[in-house]
């Protein structure tokens, strides 16, 4: 059977912060069946940045309260109304980990949560960023400490396969990263140990 869209009957906000809304929704589902309480989180779009100098990138390792646990991820944030991803990505960089991305390229999105979620996550991708000085916290953020761990690129893919990184977005952000990193750099931009063999 082809999947067939909802009929959305009657919407309203259920709560407002100023981090995110939640929606209440009263649909029509195509059997005819009205499900009256179905709620969808309306959440801002982010930007998340795998930043290269060289063959090493940033990660953060900060404690997230949604899962109470110390997390290792890439650096990210919310979009601001006026702002590009590109903008986000840049700004976010530079406060989680003290970077500076003067080249951004975004080379794809993917919806964070597409059952309950609205937003979507912007992959963006440097080859130019450097460290640049101290980070710049939010109070939330330097209260729990976020510490910055510099990985070699060639690591990260391990660190993806042991589950030393777990978070959805991140997980996704940097395998497309490798895939797109791979497809786009030539052979002779390749470490030596990473060149194919002539045949």
């Amino acid at each position: 059977m082809k999947p067939r869209p909802w009929e959305a009957l009657a919407s309203s906000t259920a709560l407002k912060t100023p981090q995110f809304q939640v929606r209440r929704d009263q649909v029509r589902l195509p059997d005819g069946v009205v499900v009256n309480d179905y709620y969808v989180c309306v959440r801002p779009d982010i930007a998340i940045v795998v930043a290269l100098q060289d063959d090493r990138l940033p990660l953060v390792r900060q404690y997230k309260h949604g899962v109470r646990e110390i997390t290792l991820e890439l650096p990210a944030g919310m979009i601001q109304s006026d702002e590009t991803p590109e903008d986000a990505g840049r700004r976010e960089l530079r406060e989680e980990t003290g970077w500076v991305a003067p080249t951004l390229t975004c080379i794809g999105s993917f919806h964070d949560d597409s059952t309950r979620n609205t937003n979507r996550v912007y992959c963006l991708v440097s080859r130019d960023a450097y460290p640049a000085g101290a980070q710049q916290l939010d109070p939330h953020e330097a209260a729990g400490g976020l510490e910055v761990v510099e990985v070699p690129l060639r690591g990260l893919a391990e660190l993806l396969a042991t589950g030393a990184v777990r978070t959805q977005s991140s997980v996704a952000a940097a395998y497309r990263a490798l895939a797109w990193l791979a497809e786009t750099t030539s052979e002779s931009d390749r470490p030596i140990a990473d060149r194919r063999s002539p045949s």
